[in-house]
């Protein structure tokens, strides 16, 4: 069964469905995120959510948490950037967070950690908490800072 067929001359790098199954994510390999409702009937296809330019170079990896509140992104830029899944908006970018591009990351199974992978052979432990803290306190969005 075809779910979509998108129209985009992009490759489809990886897919997402949310912890509910309502939503997909799909990350193509111009770095755009491409969010699809599931499971629906849908009169027009323009309902779907392109994010565009999340990043400056490809995305490899793409996560989001158990309630669908936040998603988080990881690329060959090597940041990795912090998403408010529900209004689609940028939070918070880790610029630099590995040495080389960030193949893979995940939340754990209580939403407090996030861990990232790299071709630089290293795995990374944030503690989610506290970058949630600085986004709240920072009141700005998008704001872009390494830790």
């Amino acid at each position: 069964m075809c779910i979509r067929d998108s129209s985009q001359t992009d490759q489809i790098k990886t897919v997402f469905v949310s912890n509910k199954n309502k939503y997909m994510l799909a990350v193509t390999s111009e770095g755009y995120f491409v969010l699809f409702e599931l499971f629906y009937e849908q009169e027009e296809e323009d309902d779907d959510y392109v994010f565009e330019d999340a990043h400056s170079d490809d995305v490899d990896a793409v996560a989001v948490t158990r309630d669908s509140k936040y998603m988080i992104t990881g690329s060959r830029d090597r940041s990795i950037k912090i998403w408010d899944f529900q209004t689609k908006k940028l939070l918070y970018t880790i610029e630099n967070a590995h040495k080389e591009t960030v193949t893979s990351l995940t939340f754990t199974s209580d939403d407090k950690y996030i861990l990232s992978a790299s071709r630089d052979r290293s795995v990374k432990q944030w503690t989610f908490a506290k970058l949630i803290q600085k986004i709240d306190s920072n009141q700005s969005k998008g704001t872009k800072q390494d830790l």
